[in-house]
């Protein structure tokens, strides 16, 4: 530790409380300090002078202690109801910055464990007052800044550099999908395996053929209700240019749905299920991270998919757009939200409509279609009536292995990004610390 001497912030610093509502403020042109990271703006200011400006409320709330930020603040600036302004009393002794990089560096040290509460957990001014800082010389304050002003700046530099990595590589993984549907990824391979009329394997056309007779099938042995037929294509009116062998169909032409339950009536009140809300499929990995176990007596009466081993499940509201995942096991009693399409193709490959629905241009169309206030999102019939690009069944697999090829790069990618950043974070931390106690 170093040889510098621990004085408290009371003893150093004045500490007032903010006085503007963060609702009821009129917007102007002073800053508002908030508990955010972005100031808001005032009609008003309460300071005018160089503070640490600290959230006296926990940054999640629910019982949880935790802080995202200690904000530096100068000239005159108004100062949310929920904070505190830690003002040095001596400019010569304390500086604000310095004071605002050490509190900032050890928030989770010294300011969070000082929170109490069990729902609402908050910070009361009298401990700040009682937390201890190193006050080495001023000289020697302002030397560190300096240091860290260049250590941030560089942080942000890559940060930012991070940041355009990141939207290159979720653009990376856009382009592979769009590229898949619409037959690029798969050229060399239609060269080596022309179309063969009438083989499904290597036509699209027949495919769809067997298609509509196993439908048929289904249909005459009361497995699947009988479907509305759905609009012919308009070529005018398909968004891209197909691969031979390949034709557009509809979405609905191609699969299946589960039953359409509703549960009060079917399930005694006291049965328990396993239910899956949209927010319980992970939209990064596309599982399922939970099933709710409940009571039918706890969900509405509202007619509910039954989720069944290997079917898709999609979520079709707003903004859920890519909440979609296979079903990989099975799990008895198993109950989607209504915002849910439940369904699996029929003679069609499931990771190839699975990733279909998450190529951009789909996700586009939907968002441009989506109606509704609450929950906007697309009908069931906009769902079916979807323009589907159908390869033959071999190729559907080699689009498939591709894409999980390209994505392994990618996802290997990621995790360089990851590894420079931890380890760029642990040099920081590193260098910070030994400024602080050397």
């Amino acid at each position: 530790m170093s040889d510098w001497p621990m004085c408290s912030i009371g003893s150093l610093c004045d500490i007032v409380k903010g006085e503007t509502g963060l609702a009821s403020a009129t917007p102007g042109e002073y800053p508002l300090v908030t508990t955010g990271a972005e100031r808001k703006k005032a009609n008003t200011w309460q300071f005018d002078t160089e503070a640490v400006c600290i959230p006296l409320v926990s940054s999640t709330g629910h019982g949880k202690k935790t802080l995202n930020y200690v904000h530096y603040q100068e000239g005159k600036f108004a100062l949310g109801t929920i904070l505190a302004a830690v003002i040095p009393k001596d400019k010569n002794i304390l500086s604000a910055s310095y004071m605002h990089r050490y509190l900032q560096f050890y928030k989770d040290r010294k300011i969070v464990p000082l929170m109490r509460g069990a729902a609402n957990v908050s910070l009361a001014v009298r401990d700040i007052a009682k937390i201890e800082i190193p006050v080495p010389p001023i000289e020697k304050q302002r030397s560190l800044i300096q240091l860290f002003n260049k250590l941030y700046d560089f942080d942000s530099a890559f940060g930012d550099e991070t940041a355009t990595q990141s939207d290159i590589i979720a653009k990376l993984r856009q382009a592979v999908l769009q590229e898949a549907i619409e037959g690029k990824l798969t050229v060399d391979w239609r060269k080596s395996n022309p179309v063969y009329k009438g083989d499904v394997e290597y036509d699209a056309a027949a495919l769809l053929d067997k298609i509509k007779i196993e439908k048929q099938r289904l249909v005459v042995e009361g497995k699947i209700r009988k479907e509305k037929p759905l609009a012919p294509i308009k070529a005018e009116d398909v968004p891209f240019a197909l691969p031979e062998g390949w034709v557009w169909t509809r979405l609905g032409e191609v699969i299946e749905y589960t039953e359409n339950l509703d549960i009060q009536k079917h399930l005694q009140i006291n049965k328990i299920i396993n239910y899956v809300d949209i927010d319980a499929i992970d939209n990064k990995t596309h599982t399922i991270r939970e099933f709710k176990q409940k009571f039918v007596s706890e969900l509405s009466s509202r007619a509910r998919r039954v989720i069944k081993k290997n079917y898709i499940v999609y979520s079709t509201v707003r903004p859920y757009l890519e909440n979609i995942a296979i079903m990989q096991n099975d799990v008895d009693n198993c109950i989607g939200s209504t915002g849910f399409v439940v369904f699996k193709p029929v003679l069609v490959r499931n990771q190839f409509v699975f990733d279909f629905l998450l190529s951009p241009s789909l996700n586009m169309k939907y968002k441009e279609m989506m109606s509704g206030f609450n929950s906007p999102g697309i009908t069931n019939e906009q769902f079916e009536n979807t323009y589907f690009p159908l390869p033959p069944y071999a190729e559907q697999q080699i689009i498939v292995l591709h894409i999980e090829n390209l994505f392994a790069i990618i996802d290997e990618l990621e995790v360089q990004m990851r590894e420079r950043k931890g380890q760029v974070e642990g040099v920081l931390q590193v260098v910070f610390g030994e400024a602080f106690e050397k």
